[in-house]
């Protein structure tokens, strides 16, 4: 009958022309009688429910409130009431009164029914009407903060609270609904905070925290506030669901990757409750240093544009801000420097007009508590003396004067401690009382003083936001405990039935808010709480429920870090979980809880691996360690026993029993995991993420004595696993690992050394399977690392990565780019190797394979690195066969480039026949400037034999392409090539050598001038001779190369000069045009002059 009453009102929601709900007046007349029905009865439920009971005894008063109860909570419970009117005017005013009372029924008989009803009807009010109740909930949610913290109230009480509390935390949208509501709202309590801070003490709390109670009981309640603050993150994952990323299962299809964390922008919304949080924020620390110092905390507010250094911005401070140190507030008013601030304060923010001197006075004490200086009291009192006398000077029977105001208001000060000091024991009766202040003052009336009297004696002057809990814990019995629980909950039921009163069909401010960026600032907020607490019953708890939960809350917690980016709080909650495996600081025995707590840690890397970013290294630590023991634990059992043993073998005991424990519990392939299977389900920068700590988890082991090579060889598996990833990614990724490589193949320890090349071979002999890979232009960086290797002095090593290289270029040539010219450099490396000739030779027969059959996948990028590999064995001394087959395999080069094998060639009309040049004039002269350049390097700084040689091949190159080459590619060639042949006897440092006593030259000098140096010279003369008309333009040039030999200190290198000088005018005398006559006369006229005599 009840629901089908209610129902009639359930939707109907009328409204006036404003849109705001209707008075009772205002309502249609089928309306009018539907409501007169429906509050007729809601209000005579309300009534019933509130009633007392006199005789606990009598069963049918209990049932009759514990029915009506019942029918309240079918009502606001189940039927969806959206009538405005309704709820503004009856529950309200009728409901929410009767509930505040009804929370503080005492348990009868052990029954607990009307309290779990009332709580019921709370959950159900928070639930469905919070946004129409702003006041009633935080009054109720501040009833029941007390109730849980406070030693009065029984383990029934917590209990019964801490579950109904959990069917409003599991609810996403109420949470969000009050952050924002009272959290954020500078005028409000901090529910919200208050909820986090009050179950993480109480999980937290030992089990003997109640004397009264029994441990098991107290776990349970323990239990319960876990399970809340569990319950706080989870809603808050369910909250913001839609924004965790959720990659396929496995990502093939490189449209679905991401190669960077989507950057989240955060709506203006957010900004807008985060500013009035932060405002919030700066006003609470404002009243901290207002608790410490009132001159520092307003100075502070003021800075921070909170308040104005003005009286009056400062007074209705001190009058309206919630939570402010009463006691330094009744300091800072009663200082006399501080005089204007106390005026404004009682001037314009009370009105005692019609009220009874100790209702005011009452009224005005509620504020602040009165300093303990005479002066300061007295200071105070005259301000509020002179204020109440101006309010009530027109009243019948006012006071004569103010006099008489600040009397009876000293009187009722001191009457109030008599009768409330409980150190007081003989207190002062009514007619001693009343006789001082008639004495004193005649004119007071004794009627009012006998009223004045019972009222201060019934009730105490108390600030209004007064602890009424009891804190104290050493109740004898429960009986004691009732007693106290009583007596307290009348107090706060005072003060929340004020609080309701005061907030009767007031409509405020309630915002529902659906972006889920909100919860990043929730969390923010309440982290440290919820930190706090898992990490205490993780390192101490021992019960396996509570440790599940609280694995749970960290699961909840390290994903809205990841989700929001909060890489503190991430860090922090992985660093406490991974903590709480013992596998960092393995000093004690394994148990139960850390195999649990090691579960949980991979199953949260697989779970939200694409948020861990930095994080990665600490779980890899983790999974690390797991190896070690679960190898070494393998030829132990697991229950070997400590026994009794020297102190110095208990840690190796440990460590051995530990290591048994996890290769008994821990299957390998959880291990592998990460690597082999939920790298693939990952996003690919969490894949560079999880290599990046690889790499420096990988450094910390290869420094250990005896070094790991665990995360070294993890980091190939990794990246075999993810082959399928794109360019992109395998840019940034070899990036890291070849970085890596070349540290690794750098140090010292030759079995690490070792090991890094047979991973790196495993990995590139991978990677250049695949022909979409080898065909990425990053090759160069994986193969960077053997040139690092190729330096190392041990010449078991360098045969073994010679061996490598050449076996993975006769095996993978053809996939082959980039790394070219790695691969050239490592072999050009060996050629200065003098304890193996065995090296020298590998090296050069794969160098002479690369030029003869693979040349075509060198040429054109990597034609220059060819050139100067063999050009380094050219100029061995002890070489063998092998330089005069470098220079045959350079002249070769040379012909393949002439043909157009290297880069192609195009014909153009000209005036001498077949004459071809290359497309790229840039390219074509770079590529024969290399060949020239090198072959004259070679004649400087090889031996004899070979210098000839190469002497011979490089004009001979000159002599039968020379016509294809431009008036440009000439000066190229004779100014960066031909010039420098004679640098050695001319004194000049060249291609690199600072010492001219490291020159094979200079100890042959007589021999170079006779076989090189005139050879030189002469061929130079011939090349003019044969091409004038496309080097005429070189004579300055040529004339000044013959000039510094005729100058020369040496008389047969100034002999040669003087005959190729003279071979070269007497040759092509009858072709010199006028310019070239003149150009011959400057050269002839400095020639003399550096020969003249010093005089």
């Amino acid at each position: 009958m009840c629901a089908t009453l209610f129902d009639r009102i359930s939707s109907q929601n009328p409204k006036n022309d404003k849109g705001e709900p209707v008075d009772s007046g205002e309502l249609e007349e089928g309306e009018e009688a539907s409501y007169n029905d429906c509050h007729l009865v809601f209000k005579t439920l309300c009534k019933f429910a509130k009633k007392e009971v006199t005789d606990p005894d009598k069963e049918i008063e209990i049932k009759s409130k514990i029915l009506s109860l019942e029918l309240i909570l079918e009502i606001v419970g189940d039927l969806p009431i959206k009538n405005e009117y309704f709820i503004y005017n009856d529950i309200k005013p009728y409901l929410c009164s009767s509930l505040s009372q009804t929370i503080f029924f005492p348990f009868f008989n052990n029954s607990t029914k009307i309290f779990s009803h009332s709580l019921s009807i709370f959950v159900a009010l928070a639930r469905n009407f919070r946004k129409y109740l702003k006041t009633e909930i935080s009054v109720f949610f501040g009833i029941l903060m007390q109730l849980l913290q406070c030693a009065s109230s029984s383990i029934q009480h917590k209990w019964l609270i801490l579950r109904s509390l959990s069917s409003v935390l599991k609810c996403p949208q109420v949470l969000v609904d009050i952050f924002v509501n009272y959290d954020c709202d500078i005028d409000a309590k901090d529910l919200f905070g208050l909820v986090v801070e009050t179950l993480a003490r109480i999980s937290q709390s030992p089990a003997d925290s109640d004397p009264l109670t029994t441990p098991p009981q107290w776990n349970s309640v323990k239990s319960l506030a876990l399970e809340g603050l569990i319950d706080i993150c989870n809603s808050l994952v369910e909250f913001c669901n839609e924004i965790h990323m959720t990659p396929p299962s496995d990502i093939m299809n490189q449209k679905d990757d991401l190669m960077a964390k989507p950057v989240m922008v955060l709506p203006k919304v957010f900004e807008k409750f985060k500013a009035r949080k932060n405002k919030k924020s700066i006003l609470e620390k404002g009243k901290n240093l207002f608790k410490l110092n009132p001159k520092l905390g307003l100075k502070f507010l003021q800075e921070n544009s909170i308040i104005q250094n003005t009286p009056e911005s400062i007074a209705e401070f001190l009058r309206y801000s919630k939570g402010l140190d009463r006691v330094k507030t009744g300091e800072y008013l009663g200082d006399k420097r501080n005089l204007p601030v106390l005026h404004s304060y009682v001037d314009n923010h009370f009105d005692f007009s019609a009220k009874q001197i100790d209702i005011a006075l009452r009224e005005f004490l509620q504020w602040f508590r009165l300093p303990g200086e005479a002066q300061q009291i007295d200071r105070m009192m005259e301000t509020f003396a002179l204020r109440y006398y101006q309010d009530n000077q027109n009243q019948k029977n006012a006071f004569a004067s103010t006099d008489a105001v600040y009397l009876l208001s000293f009187a009722i000060i001191m009457l109030a401690t008599d009768h409330h000091n409980p150190m007081v024991i003989q207190k002062i009766r009514a007619s001693e009382w009343k006789k001082h202040l008639i004495e004193a003052q005649q004119q007071f009336d004794p009627q009012v003083l006998d009223e004045i009297y019972d009222r201060v004696s019934a009730e105490p002057l108390r600030l209004l936001d007064d602890p009424v809990m009891s804190l104290r814990t050493n109740f004898l019995n429960e009986r004691q405990r009732q007693t106290v629980f009583a007596q307290e909950s009348v107090l706060i039921m005072k003060q929340a039935v004020l609080s309701i009163k005061a907030a009767k069909r007031t409509r405020e401010k309630f915002y529902q808010i659906n972006e889920v960026h909100i919860v990043h600032l929730i969390f923010e907020e309440c982290w440290g709480s919820i930190l706090a607490a898992f990490s205490v019953i993780l390192e101490s708890g021992e019960n396996m429920n509570m440790l599940n939960y609280c694995l749970a809350g960290f699961k909840a917690a390290i994903r809205l870090s990841c989700i929001f980016s909060l890489d503190t709080q991430k860090d922090t909650f992985i660093r406490a979980l991974t903590k709480s495996t013992s596998l960092i600081d393995n000093l004690h025995e394994l148990q139960e809880k850390h195999f649990v707590a090691i579960k949980e840690l991979i199953k949260i890397s697989s779970i939200d691996g694409n948020y861990l970013g930095d994080s990665w290294l600490m779980v890899l630590r983790c999974i690390s360690q797991l190896e070690r023991m679960h190898i070494s634990g393998s030829s132990f059992k697991a229950d070997t026993g400590l026994g009794d043993v020297p102190q110095k073998q208990l840690t190796e005991e440990v460590n051995r029993k530990n290591a048994a424990l996890v290769a008994e519990r821990i299957r390998e392939s959880d291990i592998d995991l990460v690597f082999s299977q939920t790298s693939k389900k990952l996003y690919s920068y969490a894949v560079i993420d999880i290599a990046k700590s690889l790499c420096e988890l990988s450094k910390e082991e290869l420094g250990l004595k005896p070094p790991r090579t665990f995360s070294l060889q993890k980091v190939v598996e990794l990246s075999i696993e993810n082959m399928h990833r794109s360019q992109e990614f395998w840019g940034a990724m070899w990036n890291l690992l070849g970085e890596h490589f070349s540290f690794a193949v750098s140090l010292q320890n030759k079995r690490v050394v070792t090991f890094a090349i047979n991973a790196l071979k495993q990995l590139c002999l991978k990677f250049l399977e695949d022909e979409r890979l080898a065909s990425y232009s990053f090759q160069q960086t994986f193969f960077k690392p053997f040139e690092v290797v190729a330096n190392i002095k041990s010449r078991t090593l360098r045969e073994y990565i010679v061996e490598i290289l050449c076996a993975m270029v006769q095996a993978r040539s053809y996939h082959i780019q980039s790394g070219w010219k790695s691969v050239l450099c490592v072999l050009a490396k060996q050629s200065s190797v003098s304890i193996s000739e065995k090296i020298v030779g590998r090296s050069f027969g794969m160098l002479e394979t690369s030029s003869n059959e693979l040349f075509q996948m060198i040429s054109p990028n990597y034609f220059n690195d060819l050139i100067m590999a063999l050009t380094q064995y050219a100029c061995k001394s002890k070489g063998g066969e092998f330089p005069l087959k470098a220079i045959k395999l350079i002249r070769n080069c040379a012909e393949k480039l002439a043909k157009g094998e290297v880069v192609p060639l195009i014909q153009e009309e000209t005036t001498i026949p077949r004459l071809r040049f290359l497309g790229d004039s840039k390219q074509h002269l770079d590529l024969w400037l290399s060949v020239i350049y090198n072959l004259v390097k070679i004649v400087n700084m090889a031996p004899a034999d070979k210098r000839v040689k190469a002497l011979k091949v490089l004009f001979r190159i000159l002599h039968t392409h020379g016509s294809s080459f431009d008036r440009n590619m000439w000066r190229y060639i004779f100014n960066e090539a031909l010039s420098h042949l004679l640098d050695n006897v001319k004194g000049l440092s060249v291609f690199g050598v600072t010492n001219l006593e490291e020159l094979p030259i200079v100890a042959e000098n007589n021999d170079w001038l006779m076989t090189t140096c005139f050879k030189a010279l002469h061929e130079i003369d011939i090349l003019y001779e044969k091409f004038f008309d496309q080097i005429d333009f070189l004579l300055p040039d040529i004339l000044t190369l013959f000039a510094s030999c005729i100058v020369s200190d040496n008389e047969t290198l100034s002999a040669f000069g003087i005959a190729t000088y003279d071979t070269i005018i007497s040759s092509n005398c009858l072709r010199f045009k006028e310019d070239n006559w003149a150009q011959i006369c400057n050269s002839v006229t400095v020639i003399l002059k550096q020969n003249l005599p010093h005089i």
